[in-house]
């Protein structure tokens, strides 16, 4: 799994507390993220990257994906118990394919 993107933050309250102590880094924590309600600090919070399946585009079927789809429908199949038998000969027929 690809590592997550961080995003720092600090609470409006903690903040608050840090300004009383140390008014002089004012220009600093405003330069960090507010952190949602309730929570007072949180080092990394994940940040989603790429696109969303949901929203983004379709990825495009792979070499695979072509074969059995042909495959399948090659096979004339009528009901999931012939699918399933149809489905195990497309695959070894894929594996010989790919050696």
């Amino acid at each position: 799994m690809a590592k997550a993107k961080c995003v720092s933050c600090i609470g409006q309250a903690v903040k608050e507390v840090i300004l009383e102590r140390i008014p002089d880094l004012r220009r600093d924590l405003e330069a960090i993220p507010d952190c949602p309600e309730r929570v007072a600090v949180m080092i990394c919070q994940p940040v989603a990257r790429g696109r969303s399946r949901r929203t983004g585009e379709k990825r495009a079927p792979s070499a695979y994906n072509q074969f059995i789809s042909q495959c399948m429908k090659a096979g004339n199949i009528h009901g999931r118990e012939e699918a399933a038998g149809r489905m195990k000969t497309c695959a070894a027929d894929w594996r010989q394919r790919r050696k």
